[in-house]
């Protein structure tokens, strides 16, 4: 984190333009992308669930009578019989 500046003196850049590009480079890499993110957190947390939300398809305790059967993906079989 703190040797990417050093890191880019190593392979030739000065080291004033070296800490400038890692600073440019960590606002658009954490910060720029925080303003989208807040809005979506603020338009999510708005949104009251809804009751498909809510209520579940899975059986707990059910039984598998009425499940479709699995097919032969590309005819696998036993080759030891």
């Amino acid at each position: 984190m703190f040797l990417l500046p050093f890191a880019l003196t190593w392979v030739g850049y000065g080291l004033a333009p070296a800490v400038l590009a890692v600073f440019a480079y960590r606002i658009f890499n954490l910060w720029l992308p925080l303003g989208p993110a807040a809005a979506a957190l603020y338009a999510l947390r708005r949104r009251p669930p809804s009751a498909k939300d809510l209520v579940s398809d899975a059986e707990v305790g059910g039984d598998d009578r009425d499940a479709l059967p699995l097919e032969d993906a590309g005819g696998a079989h036993d080759v030891h019989g």
